[in-house]
């Protein structure tokens, strides 16, 4: 067992890498509620603390870790909705010219007040696998092992939600 002090020293560094991706990760799947974001981030770094000795740094980062427990924690307030769709790649290729501007906002202007708005339209389990995928810039096994969904199943859910995504850019922005 680890001295506490080394363990909280241990622990601090990990906030500091961490509380940024955390925090913009709650932000944009709780449709930016700063407040709710703050809360929970609280509620699940505490958790993360009181937990420190079951994390296994040969089997996952501290990322992925803690972003299973804010899942996990997340689980318990808000309900997740199924729907089948198909493959991502296959979605890709019959709407690429959407997908292309999509995923261009998505990942140079995070930022941006028109993603910001339209990511908020989406269902809440949409946007926690785009903002795990294309803020995170996570790999599906690595969404997987957070969300305990298999990467099929997050790669059809994330065609869905980019389907979605691209159908409100061109109903609000395009006009179409």
């Amino acid at each position: 067992m680890q001295d506490t002090n080394s363990e909280y020293h241990r622990f601090v560094n990990y906030y500091h890498t961490n509380k940024d991706k955390l925090f913009t990760y709650l932000m944009y799947r709780l449709g930016f509620d700063r407040t709710f974001a703050e809360n929970l981030m609280m509620d699940v770094f505490l958790k993360a603390y009181k937990q420190l000795d079951q994390f296994n740094s040969q089997e996952d980062s501290f990322q992925i870790w803690l972003f299973t427990l804010t899942h996990d924690h997340l689980e318990n307030h808000l309900n997740g909705r199924k729907k089948k769709t198909m493959s991502l790649k296959k979605w890709k290729k019959e709407h690429s010219t959407e997908v292309d501007e999509v995923e261009y906002q998505m990942s140079e202007h995070v930022e941006n007040k028109q993603v910001q708005y339209l990511f908020v339209l989406l269902k809440e389990e949409d946007r926690e696998l785009i903002a795990l995928r294309y803020l995170q810039g996570l790999k599906l096994k690595e969404i997987s092992k957070i969300t305990g969904k298999k990467e099929e199943t997050i790669d059809s859910k994330l065609s869905h939600a980019l389907e979605q995504l691209s159908e409100l850019y061109k109903r609000v922005y395009l006009k179409k």
